[in-house]
């Protein structure tokens, strides 16, 4: 499969494309007043949606064909990332704050994911 079209597939899907710039852009704009949610919420949320779009892409363009996560990928996944995030990090460094609500954040952004990755 040629590398171009993987890439289309994988990268240039909207809700790829919209989750990057809506992340970027609530880091660029750190110094406005936004609300309490979506100033410490709404890049938790999009980061599973970046994270495993460049999964699929890395992966598809390894196996030289589209490539879909399974749910015991997504699962792990969301496993693995809070665990790093709210339990190992927090030991080892001040700048991480555990936080239940991140999981509960992360845990929708996986979902969304799957939701958007089954319109392939």
């Amino acid at each position: 499969m040629d590398r171009k079209y993987i890439t289309r597939l994988t990268l240039g899907q909207p809700f790829f494309i919209t989750a990057l710039f809506l992340f970027f852009l609530n880091e660029l704009s750190s110094q406005f007043n936004k609300p309490f949610y979506i100033q410490f919420y709404l890049n938790d949320f999009l980061a599973p949606l970046i994270l495993l779009c460049l999964t699929s892409f890395f992966i598809s363009h390894i196996y030289k064909r589209i490539y879909y996560l399974s749910k015991a990928q997504l699962f792990f996944f969301f496993v693995y990332l809070s665990f790093v995030f709210e339990i190992l990090l927090p030991q080892f460094s001040k700048l991480f704050t555990p936080d239940l609500f991140d999981v509960l954040v992360y845990a929708l952004g996986t979902l969304t994911y799957y939701i958007f990755s089954l319109k392939k």
